[in-house]
């Protein structure tokens, strides 16, 4: 198992079979994970030893990796400017800079501060939302998404 959070809490369940789903349709190639460098080194960073390689083992399933280029740093500083924590906001800029219709993450507080921002194209929920409110849709409409996930909420606290 890849969970790390107390499944004792129903929100956490939840989120951790939503998440279950999503690996799943990667695997299976009806979603498209793109990346960025920045979950690459937080996960790195990670001092609990059997959660960082349980992580890493899971960001081998990444499509594409994006890099975290002049223009995503442009981005991620304006981002910052607007009330982005700096890690949050080059995870968003990521998901902006490489075309990504969703960013998908368990921490609450990205998501509210984040669809707060004008003019970002890149929509941030979480999981579960994501699994009930937008797959229906995603599989009527096109069958590959580009999204980038922020798993630090649940790969390594």
């Amino acid at each position: 198992t890849w969970a790390f959070d107390d499944q004792s809490y129903p929100r956490v369940r939840l989120e951790t079979l939503a998440i279950s789903d999503v690996l799943e349709y990667v695997q299976e190639n009806r979603l498209q994970w793109i990346s960025g460098k920045a979950v690459y080194l937080e996960v790195s960073a990670c001092p609990a030893h059997e959660r960082r390689n349980k992580a890493l083992k899971w960001l081998r399933l990444v499509d594409e990796w994006q890099e975290y280029t002049a223009d995503v740093d442009k981005f991620a500083k304006r981002l910052v400017r607007q009330g982005l924590g700096e890690w949050d906001a080059r995870h968003v800029a990521t998901a902006e800079i490489a075309g990504c219709a969703c960013l998908l993450t368990t921490d609450q507080a990205l998501s509210r501060r984040a669809g707060k921002l004008p003019k970002l194209s890149v929509k941030v929920m979480n999981p579960t939302e994501f699994i009930v409110e937008d797959m229906p849709c995603t599989f009527l409409l096109c069958p590959l998404r580009r999204w980038i996930t922020r798993c630090m909420s649940w790969w390594c606290v």
